[in-house]
This record gives structure tokens, C-alpha cells and sequence, in this order.
């Protein structure tokens, strides 16, 4: 397999689905400041716990469907019919099924009024949601991203246009909410017009002896996405439980500005898994080897940097973004910063176990992860507040790390993260203490700008990208698609 061709095509996905992700991030985001300046911490609160919702739900009823789909559609694209129909048949029967237990469950958990009724709302958007994930899984695993683009781009404006109309008339989260739901039964619509015109046909032959298998074989990925669900912000969860509002919006602020960029290594990951599962599955392990040093090094490059300017700047970002009176998500800034080097490991090594088919693994991983972290959220939210909630969900995703990394070395494999971003890591701290010395002193974007051209600068000067890497993009980009 030629390494140059591999990284063409990763990049060109890559840029596809990166537009895609940024233009539906943004447009939550955007929608997520707007709440909070009009709404205040308790309106942020209530949509970001809401949102949560939606995400576990989601998560809960698709079966881990999405990354199976990837790794098999990516080994033999002829069946990605038979596999798309029975996969979403079974993934409606179960969403209906999530879908009424929580409709039960709801009104014992002691929720506000607003609260309650955005619950209800958004339920019902289960169903196209977990559609859209499978048919996102296709276009990945045939390289044909530029559908998820289109169809996100309408699907934003639309939400936002939508969303912003509500709030302007005076309406509240639970319009907003409504808003939502009605785009995903749209974009569910725009997936399956792509992928039956263009991608597969699909025929509705169903076999219960092939559907037998199917769950065999799945499982697994369906344990996984369901503890998935259980760890989906896990920390809302007890916020809205044994706290009030508010005390969501505070965390939620935090996490909205540090969820930002993980849109990064999600989107570069995310093309990255069907040619490190073919390579896997080839026993190419030096194509495997080379995707997975660079893929490390570049994303500590990017988000290094960016943990330490949050943590340097948290003040003056969240004065920026939501105003005054979010003095509280300060510290849960700071804290939660080291999520995004941090999400970027744990977007490679996951991907990494389930390309080798060890997703078992994986599930261990999450299984005890998930415990640790429901245990120690709850000692710690009850104890800190909204800074106890911000450290459980880093200390959270570092021992979810160590554990994956463990299985990833008991065959031999050795990542060197060390070796690979030592370089990064002295760049980006002298970064934040030039940058610290200054914060206070300067305009935010002043700051900003000249932290990021120090931070360049040294990246030369400490050779962090060597020029045959350079070379190495430049032929990349020179290849035919």
C-alpha cells in the first residue's frame, strides 16, 4: 500500500468531513452562547442536559452498529446493503424500546418542568438519530464524506435559522429543542436519498439466520456503545440529579469551549479507521505503524497548545463568549483543558483495538473506566460542584487511556507518545508562559496572536517537524486522488 496514496486520501476525506463537523459544531455552539447570554446558566443548563440525553439515547440504541459497519463495509463493499437493512431495522426495534423506558423513567427523576418537557421532546428524535449515524458509517467506509457535508451544511442553517426565530419570538430551551428534532428527521431523509441513489441500492431481503449472526458478532460493539452511553457525560447527569440548573450551565460552559476541539482528532480519526483497519486486516503493520505515529504527533501538535492557552486564558475566553456571570466554569476550564491532548490519545487507541478486532478490549477498558467514573463523579460533585465535575471527567479520561494503552502494549506494539511529542510539549509550555506573563495585560486577540507565532517559532527552532515531513505532506498533496 502505497503511504503517500493512503495519507491523499485521509487528508481529502478528512477535509470533507472536517467541513462537515466544523459547520454542525458550530452551529450547536453558536446556538449554545446565544442560550447563555439570553437564558443565562440555568437556560445553558437545561439545553446542554437535554443535548446529553439525546447523545445516551442515541448511543444506547444504535448497538455500536457505526464502527462495525466502518471495519466490515471497508473490507468488502458489496455487502453494504445487506448489512445497512438489517443493521437499521434492528436499531429501530431498540430505539423504540429505549425510547418508551425512558418515557417511564423521566418523571421520577425530579426534574424541572422545562427540563422534563425538552426530555420528552427530544426522545423522539432518537429513531432518525440513530439512522443518520449508520448511514454517516457508510459514507465513511466508502469514502464518499462529501454527503455527510452537503447534508450538514442544510441541516445547520436550517437548525440555527430555526432555533434563533424561537428565541427572538420569546420562546424558551424547549423550542429550541423541537427545532432539533424536526432537522434530524430531515437530514435521516437527505442520508438515505445519497446513499440509495449513489453509494448501494437498498433491497429489503431480510434473513433472520443472517441477523442471528449479525448480533453475534456485534455485541460486543454493542457493549461498548452502550457503556458509551453510560459514561456520556456522566457529570450532567449527577449535576441534574443532585444539583440545580445552574450548576449544568456552569459545567456546561466549560465543557461547550473545551468540546470545541475535539472536533479535531474526531474528524481526522474518524477517516483514518477504515485504512488502519484494512491495513490491519492485511497485516501491513508498517502502513499501520506510520499512520499511527503521525496521526499521534500531529494531533498533540494541535492540541497541546491549545490545552495550555486555556488554561492561561480561561477568564478572559469566558468573558468573551458568554459575558459576566460565569465566573464558576473558570476553574472547570482549567481543569478540563487537559481533555483535549488527552481525547486526542483516545481517539487513536480505541480506534487502534477495534481495527485489530480486539474490541473486547476495549469494552474492558470502558467497562471500568465507566465504574471509576460514576463512583468518583458523584464523590466529587457532591463535594466540589462544578470543579468536582470537571475533574472527574479528565481524571476519567486518563485512566481510560492507561488502560487501552496497557492492551495495546501486551502485543508488543509501541506507540513511543513520549518520544513523539517531547518537542510539542517544551513548545507549548514555554508558549503558556510567555503568554501568562501577558494575559492580563493585553487584548485577548493580541495574545492569542502572538502566543501562536511564538509557538511556531518554536516548533522550528526545536525541529518538531522535521523537513522530510514537510517533503513527505508535499508529495501528499502532489498525488493524484
Amino acid at each position: 500500500m502505497n503511504q503517500y496514496s493512503v495519507f491523499k486520501g485521509i487528508l481529502r476525506n478528512t477535509a470533507a468531513l472536517a467541513a462537515a463537523r466544523v459547520v454542525e459544531r458550530s452551529s450547536t455552539v453558536v446556538l449554545s452562547f446565544v442560550v447563555a447570554r439570553r437564558l443565562g446558566a440555568a437556560g445553558l443548563g437545561i439545553y446542554s442536559a437535554t443535548m446529553v440525553f439525546f447523545g445516551l439515547i442515541s448511543l444506547a440504541a444504535e448497538m455500536g452498529s457505526t464502527n462495525y459497519l466502518v471495519r466490515e463495509i471497508a473490507k468488502d463493499r458489496s455487502r453494504t446493503s445487506r448489512y445497512v437493512v438489517h443493521l437499521g431495522i434492528m436499531t429501530v426495534i431498540l430505539s423504540l424500546f429505549v425510547i418508551s423506558v425512558s418515557w417511564l423513567i423521566v418523571p421520577h427523576l425530579g426534574y424541572s418542568s422545562e427540563l422534563m418537557a425538552s426530555v420528552y421532546v427530544v426522545l423522539l428524535a432518537a429513531i432518525p438519530g440513530t439512522l443518520k449515524t449508520i448511514q454517516e458509517a457508510v459514507f465513511i467506509a466508502h469514502e464518499r464524506v462529501e454527503f455527510i457535508t452537503y447534508s450538514t451544511a442544510i441541516a445547520a442553517f436550517a437548525y440555527v435559522g430555526m432555533a434563533l426565530y424561537c428565541l427572538r419570538q420569546g420562546y424558551g430551551v424547549v423550542s429550541l429543542v423541537t427545532a432539533f428534532a424536526v432537522v434530524q428527521y430531515i437530514v435521516a431523509f437527505c442520508y438515505f436519498v445519497f446513499l440509495n441513489r449513489y453509494i448501494a441500492h437498498l433491497r429489503c431481503k431480510l434473513s433472520l439466520s443472517f441477523a442471528v449472526r449479525l448480533i453475534g458478532e456485534i455485541k460486543v460493539f454493542a457493549g461498548s456503545s452502550l457503556i458509551a452511553g453510560l459514561a456520556a457525560r456522566p457529570e450532567i447527569v449527577i449535576l441534574s440529579l443532585f444539583k440545580n440548573d445552574s450548576q449544568i450551565g456552569f459545567y456546561s460552559a466549560a465543557l461547550r469551549i473545551v468540546d470545541v476541539w475535539q472536533l479535531v482528532p474526531q474528524t481526522y480519526m474518524t477517516n483514518v479507521y477504515p485504512v488502519l483497519s484494512h491495513a490491519e486486516y492485511v497485516a501491513d503493520r508498517n502502513t499501520s505503524r506510520v499512520i499511527l505515529e503521525k496521526s499521534i504527533k500531529y494531533l498533540l501538535a494541535v492540541s497541546l497548545p491549545l490545552a495550555v492557552g486555556f488554561i492561561v486564558a480561561a477568564r478572559p475566553i469566558l468573558a468573551l463568549v458568554y459575558g459576566p456571570g460565569f465566573e464558576p466554569s473558570v476553574s472547570a476550564l482549567r481543569i478540563m483543558a487537559w481533555c483535549v491532548p488527552l481525547s486526542s490519545l483516545t481517539s487513536v487507541l480505541w480506534r487502534l483495538l477495534a481495527a485489530r478486532n480486539q474490541q473486547h478490549l476495549l469494552l474492558r477498558a470502558q467497562v471500568l473506566t465507566t465504574v471509576a467514573r460514576l463512583s468518583a463523579g458523584y464523590g466529587f460533585i457532591l463535594w466540589l460542584g462544578v470543579a468536582g465535575a470537571a475533574l472527574s471527567t479528565a481524571l476519567a479520561m486518563l485512566v481510560q487511556n492507561l488502560f487501552m494503552e496497557f492492551y495495546v502494549r501486551r502485543d508488543g506494539t509501541r506507540l513511543g507518545v513520549i518520544r513523539l511529542s517531547w518537542r510539542v510539549s517544551m513548545a507549548a509550555l514555554v508558549m503558556g508562559v510567555m503568554a501568562g506573563m501577558v494575559v492580563n495585560r493585553f487584548s485577548l486577540w493580541i495574545v492569542v496572536l502572538v502566543a501562536m507565532t511564538l509557538y511556531a517559532g518554536l516548533m522550528v527552532l526545536l525541529k518538531a517537524v522535521s523537513i522530510d515531513e514537510f517533503v513527505s505532506m508535499r508529495k501528499i498533496w502532489q498525488i493524484d486522488a
